[in-house]
């Protein structure tokens, strides 16, 4: 803590220290449920020429059919606790929901530019040898996701604040539990993204302004 790098001799024409970004191909993008990640990614996405994906429009994609119905199955197996990644590998489910999701994103890949939105795993995106920045983006104000829940057709019949905490809680569950099953790292940790936006502390239109300064 006491270092002074004022002091530190030249540092020109290390290459340690001369690390240079350059826009990736691919945002693989986590969020928070009810943190504004959709929102903040399909603004940046319209603003910056890369095409946005979700569930929705993966779907639409992929050449072999999965029905909504199939995949809310599914989710209700990954919703009550974190599982670990046997677990979730042993689901026959799993295998086939990734199949459909892993082809979409291909054929997303071979589409040009684009943010891919949960789904998408570094391991998939560097086979197609693609380049990459990983993204999350968080919340940290229950009360505001309360707020945000409720206008989302799933809970906005939900009342009762603790079961709606609940049913947050299960949506994250949904989304780490999946991308347990496809990577050997843990979802929503630090040290496995490029870049973590705190959507309470930066506000939705500053989280906006710094994806799209990564994608320019």
């Amino acid at each position: 803590m006491a270092e002074d790098i004022r002091k530190m001799e030249n540092t020109k024409g290390i290459m340690a220290f001369e690390k240079r970004y350059h826009k990736p191909y691919c945002i693989i993008l986590d969020s928070e449920y009810c943190s504004m990640g959709r929102m903040i990614a399909i603004t940046a996405c319209k603003l910056n020429g890369y095409a946005y994906h979700d569930t929705v429009s993966l779907l639409k994609l992929a050449k072999e059919r999965l029905s909504l119905e199939e995949l809310w199955m599914f989710e209700d197996k990954l919703r009550e606790k974190r599982l670990t990644q046997e677990k979730v590998v042993k689901m026959p489910e799993f295998h086939k929901v990734k199949a459909v999701f892993d082809q979409a994103i291909t054929l997303a890949l071979a589409q040009g530019p684009c943010l891919i939105h949960e789904w998408a795993s570094k391991q998939l995106v560097a086979s197609l040898r693609r380049s990459y920045l990983r993204v999350m983006v968080y919340a940290e104000d229950m009360n505001d996701k309360l707020v945000r829940a409720r206008l989302s057709p799933l809970y906005k019949q939900v009342l009762d604040d603790e079961l709606l905490k609940i049913k947050i809680k299960e949506e994250d569950n949904i989304r780490a539990n999946y991308h347990q099953g496809c990577a050997n790292s843990e979802w929503g940790m630090k040290e496995n993204y490029d870049l973590c936006l705190n959507s309470d502390a930066l506000g939705q239109e500053m989280a906006i302004k710094l994806l799209s300064s990564c994608m320019q």
